[in-house]
């Protein structure tokens, strides 16, 4: 909520009766707005009597001379749509009649159209208004507006449509989709209440303006509190319906579009990150698979085990080195916005990946030295460091790599704890989608997976029966992060590679460039199948990855 529009709306409540100028629409809807606050509006001024009515919405309409007679000292309240012109312009056409002029804030505009602006984060006003509406429409163009529709329906709110200018944007279920040009042109109900959810002043603005030029009255807008509140609200009340035998693991911050849950026989013990997206678009499917334990269950029909390592959080430098050789390198790029990233201890290297293609230096060790491929950074991404520390380092007793925003949480025993394990993992993310869907609708073709799966196949039969688990399955460990023994490190690189040259050797047979990471997105599945493969072999324990924010925005979080 604006401070122009708070102190504009104050200042109103201090008076007993204000007179509002003009006598046209925006007058009207000027009158509505302070009825809807409590405030008493007495009368209409105009500049001229002439062409004017002389009662408007039960009260009198008087000239400026009759005002400055008999009205002086009233606060007059004058709506910048009715003059566009400057504030001081205003002034000057009024000097002389009246004492105390009010200017509505431009930013107030919209919420003054608006049948029903709500601000606060008071729900049970939200929803008495909504239900109190014959038939609601929403118009949605973003991820907040997918979410405030889920939020009202979970909260019994009938929405009848849902209008959107973006064409492939999921509007969740059981709802009526129309294209907004199209529907605004062909709609003949103006009676409908049509609520904005976008998250954006700009869009607000443009979308009052075009819904009442079409001659739609009612038109309910949510403020910017109001809007924050259900983002938070919203998975309290997924979580609430699921009831079964997962939770929100309290007090975590979550990357983006992620949020932790665990079980409640140990959250210690048991936890993943479920990305939010599957709660937008499929509540219904969600809370079912909670309810009915499904997550549970194909975990560890997949993984075997699912050990959380407990920590107490420190900063890295904190970390109690044990007599181990340890390298975890941190893959960085010359492109990198800056982030809050703290001192770094001696057992994290920081790699610059794709060196090859820049003459911008960020860090001591670059991945175009020695035995690389630097150059095919574009397509392979943060894989190019893998590469480099496959065939340029060796001896060690654990490796791992980090990215420069994303790291593993540490305790002081952390490492000290890992001699007993194969793999530090990051906690593992379940997508409510199959996996093959999730990768192949955001991030790659799906000849791309096609050919993955028919090299490993090539590759080893045994595999390949366990691509196929993966591919139906829903769980994976993205991002390649991880610290690992050394001798499986090795063979994790030569089975991830193996796969990569050949299926970058099939779009190179072809002469066609890519350039869109898709090799460095086959690595995220190609390891989760490794790790399944070998489920019954590895001593695998996880922990919270740690997410570090650009620097404008806040610091680092846990999860």
């Amino acid at each position: 909520m604006s401070t122009e529009y708070e102190n504009f709306v104050r200042r109103l409540e201090e008076e007993i009766s204000v007179a509002v100028f003009g006598a046209g629409k925006f007058a009207k809807t000027l009158c509505y707005f302070l009825d809807r606050k409590g405030i008493k509006t007495d009368i209409f001024v105009v500049t001229e009597l002439a062409g004017n009515q002389q009662e408007l919405l039960g009260r009198p309409v008087i000239s400026l001379e009759q005002f400055r007679e008999e009205w002086a000292g009233k606060v007059l309240v004058v709506g910048r749509e009715q003059h566009r012109d400057t504030k001081a312009d205003v002034c000057f056409l009024l000097e002389g009649h009246v004492e105390k002029i009010l200017m509505v804030p431009q930013k107030a505009v919209n919420n003054i159209y608006c049948s029903m602006f709500l601000d606060g984060s008071d729900m049970d006003r939200l929803c008495d208004g909504l239900n109190r509406e014959r038939r609601i429409t929403a118009v949605v163009n973003d991820m907040t507006g997918v979410k405030v529709v889920q939020y009202l329906r979970l909260k019994g709110i009938r929405i009848e449509s849902i209008w959107t200018g973006c064409e492939d944007l999921p509007a969740g279920d059981e709802s009526a989709v129309w294209q907004y040009d199209n529907a605004l042109e062909n709609e003949g109900d103006k009676e409908r209440a049509v609520l904005l959810t976008m998250d954006s002043t700009d869009w607000q603005r443009g979308y009052v303006t075009d819904l009442r030029n079409h001659g739609f009255e009612r038109i309910i807008l949510l403020s910017q509190d109001i809007l924050n509140f259900i983002k938070e609200d919203y998975r309290s009340c997924i979580w609430e319906q699921c009831g079964g035998s997962y939770r929100k693991v309290d007090v975590q911050n979550v990357e983006r579009y992620h949020y932790l849950v665990g079980t409640d026989r140990d959250t210690g013990l048991y936890r993943w990150r479920i990305k939010d997206s599957g709660m937008v678009f499929y509540p219904k499917q969600m809370t079912g698979a909670v309810r009915n334990d499904d997550i549970w269950k194909e975990y560890m029909s997949q993984f075997s085990c699912c050990t959380f390592l407990p920590y107490q959080e420190v900063g890295l430098c904190d970390v109690r080195r044990p007599d181990i050789s340890l390298e975890v390198y941190m893959a960085k790029f010359h492109k990198d916005r800056p982030i809050n990233l703290p001192v770094l201890p001696d057992w994290i290297l920081p790699i610059q990946v794709g060196k090859a293609l820049t003459d911008i230096r960020v860090a001591r060790l670059t991945d175009d030295t020695g035995e690389n491929i630097s150059a095919k950074n574009v397509d392979y991404s943060e894989a190019t460091a893998l590469y480099w520390m496959w065939k340029n380092t060796g001896g060690q007793d654990y490796i791992g790599l980090f990215h420069y925003r994303r790291q593993m949480a540490m305790g002081k025993d952390t490492l000290e704890r890992l001699q007993q394990y194969d793999m530090l993992l990051t906690v593992p993310t379940f997508n409510l989608v199959k996996n093959k869907e999730f990768f192949c609708e955001h991030f790659i073709l799906e000849k791309d997976w096609k050919l993955m799966m028919a090299y490993i196949k090539e590759y080893d039969s045994a595999y390949y029966e366990t691509a196929l688990r993966y591919e139906s399955s829903h769980f994976l460990f993205p991002c390649n992060i991880f610290i690992m023994r050394r001798e499986y490190f090795d063979t994790v690189c030569l089975f991830i590679f193996g796969i990569l040259e050949k299926v970058e050797g099939y779009y190179r047979d072809l002469k066609m460039v890519r350039e869109d990471r898709y090799l460095g997105y086959l690595v995220e599945s190609l390891l989760s199948i490794y790790i399944m493969h070998h489920a019954d072999m590895l001593k695998v324990v996880y922990t919270d990855m740690k997410y570090y924010y650009f620097a404008d925005e806040i610091d680092a979080k846990i999860f």
